[in-house]
């Protein structure tokens, strides 16, 4: 069951209202049964439920062993056993074509044909396996309920785009379930839909001109290959990402708050940033489990090196049982390498560019290189995606520049013209990628209470700018209406896509609240003045006591949801009339 198909929504709209309407205690249970569910829908996934239940159990049991054992070798004898389960299942069920076929040349091992890879494999194992090192490592508690561990180790929203969980996050979640909650609901809900926009009509629409180009390299000129392995890198940005949003938006409307995956990461202005930027969950845990335990950067020169080049094998085979996912992971991490060598030579090299000597050229060339780089290395990507030959690919580029820039940027247009998008896309998503960077104020006058009007102005994040460009957008597709019902109970859009709103409701944050500063009994700090009385018939916009049970509400939010998902399905390309503007319930940004 695909996340952006119609049937999902179905199905998730009735375990949420299920899972709300069962009492507390009850709940994970409900969900654990939605996840095997939502594992058992496929034919062939029905199958393979014994491998998810057999590295649940077996996960579970050693970590039970490890967390109730004193004696160290017991601990490292069922360390290992969990640590084979999951490599093996790994090993056995994704990567055995590879290594028999690819590697071995069939002298060893013979290939299989029927070899069915279980759903969410590299996501499961890698939560199970993390929840047992971390309590090998005495960093969580053990679980002594195998249905609560089973529930983390099958979440239906995280089983086939991640994020990866961690049992130390995601058991406080378990153990005490949320309240139904309008505002975190309502934020969940344009989570998702934000979702579906960045992967149904962004990354969707981008892919028939990139796939058109890298199903025939051969035939394509530089222009075009280019043009295409630079929106490749983009295009991977919002397919994931908007999975991603998708499956952290069900899970708060659920109850659960899941990792972030991304945080912007071709605002990144070197090639280390960009990794701490993208796919965090998978870096974080590769970080934890394996460059650490290897010796990270606290060893000699030669070991760092290799212990990052190690790191990025891992994570180019992680991606796919295929060589060129370890070539696009190797070329990572030899640029990363470079890059830790050159540092310090760079940074003597900035002084006398004198490009440099502003702050804003600077940094703008740093993200351009930086993200050309990382479009570098996506040709080996894009091309175990698109089944193509990176050598073709890197042949390619060097021909059909013989009419110059004008002659290569036709062939560009008429092609992307012909592939069924509007070729505007491009420079739409450029200039938004270039407004996320300002912090702009956005005025706006909001209506709460009986009809007064406040005007407030709000100093955004840089995601707040699409927030308001996605307000725009779906302004002209006709699902104002959800605003309007949402923002009557004093919530706005960018405060409940970036995880605002779930404060606002008085939800414990997910990191402890900072401590306060100690003071000297010396200094003698005037008292602070107390805050004025708030008025009852005009409240403030952002109500801690905002109304929690308009389940016709959330219903209805759900509703305008499935229907743009089905609209954005259908459609070709992005509406020619999308707004440069950003409009916010009739108010311009000032």
């Amino acid at each position: 069951m695909e996340l952006t198909t119609l049937l999902f929504l179905g199905f998730f709209a009735a375990v949420a209202l299920l899972n709300y309407t069962l009492p507390r205690v009850l709940r994970p249970y409900c969900l654990l049964a939605a996840s095997y569910l939502f594992y058992c829908w496929g034919a062939n996934d029905r199958l393979l439920v014994p491998v998810l239940v057999a590295a649940t159990l077996v996960t579970w049991g050693c970590g039970l062993v490890i967390g109730k054992c004193r004696i160290g070798p017991v601990r490292v004898i069922f360390l290992l056993l969990a640590v084979f389960t999951c490599v093996g299942l790994l090993f056995y069920y994704k990567y055995w074509n590879l290594l028999a076929a690819d590697i071995l040349s069939g002298t060893v091992l013979q290939p299989r044909t029927d070899m069915v890879t279980p759903l969410g494999l590299g996501y499961f194992t890698l939560a199970a396996l993390s929840y047992t090192i971390d309590v090998y490592k005495r960093r969580c508690k053990v679980e002594l309920n195998p249905l609560h561990y089973a529930l983390f180790v099958s979440f239906f929203p995280t089983m086939t785009t991640g994020p990866i969980e961690r049992y130390p996050h995601f058991r406080p979640q378990i153990h005490k379930s949320r309240r139904f909650s309008y505002t975190r609901c309502a934020g969940g809900a344009f989570r998702m839909l934000w979702g579906y926009t960045k992967k149904m009509v962004l990354a969707d629409n981008m892919n028939l001109y990139i796939k058109m180009v890298y199903d025939t390299p051969a035939e394509m000129n530089g222009p075009n290959l280019v043009a295409a392995t630079l929106l490749f890198s983009l295009r991977l940005y919002l397919d994931f990402s908007g999975c991603c949003d998708i499956a952290i938006g069900a899970a708060r409307i659920l109850g659960y708050d899941l990792l972030e995956n991304f945080h912007s990461p071709f605002e990144a202005t070197s090639f280390a940033g960009l990794w701490q930027r993208w796919h965090m969950s998978l870096t974080g845990w590769l970080r934890d489990y394996i460059y650490i335990p290897l010796g990270g950067s606290r060893c000699n020169v030669v070991r760092h090196m290799l212990n990052t080049l190690i790191v990025f094998a891992v994570s180019g085979l992680w991606h796919g049982a295929d060589l060129r996912y370890l070539e696009w992971g190797i070329a990572c991490g030899v640029i990363s390498v470079i890059a830790q060598l050159s540092k310090a030579p760079r940074k003597v090299l900035w002084r006398y560019n004198p490009l440099y000597r502003e702050p804003a050229v600077q940094t703008f060339l740093q993200r351009c290189i930086t993200y050309l780089l990382f479009s570098f290395t996506m040709v080996f990507f894009a091309s175990a995606i698109y089944n193509a030959a990176p050598g073709e690919v890197f042949a390619g580029i060097l021909q059909g520049w013989q009419g110059g820039f004008a002659a290569g940027w036709e062939s560009v247009t008429n092609l992307v013209t012909s592939s069924g998008i509007d070729g505007r896309l491009p420079v739409v998503l450029t200039l938004i990628k270039a407004t996320e960077a300002k912090r702009i104020d956005l005025r706006y006058r909001h209506c709460a209470g009986h009809g007064a009007q406040r005007q407030q102005c709000c100093p955004l994040d840089p995601q707040a700018v699409l927030c308001a460009a996605l307000d725009g957008l779906l302004c002209r597709c006709g699902i104002h209406l959800v605003l309007c019902r949402v923002r009557a109970v004093g919530v706005h859009l960018p405060a409940i896509l970036t995880g605002e709103g779930d404060q606002l409701c008085q939800h414990r944050p997910l990191l402890p609240p900072r401590a306060a500063p100690k003071r000297s009994a010396a200094v003698l700090l005037p008292p602070r003045p107390a805050s004025p009385p708030q008025s009852k018939k005009n409240p403030l916009p952002h109500r801690a006591d905002a109304p929690k049970s308009q389940i016709s509400s959330f219903a209805f939010c759900m509703v305008w949801s499935a229907g743009y998902t089905l609209a954005a399905k259908r459609c070709s390309s992005l509406p020619c009339s999308f707004p440069f503007w950003f409009s916010w319930s009739g108010s311009a940004i000032r």
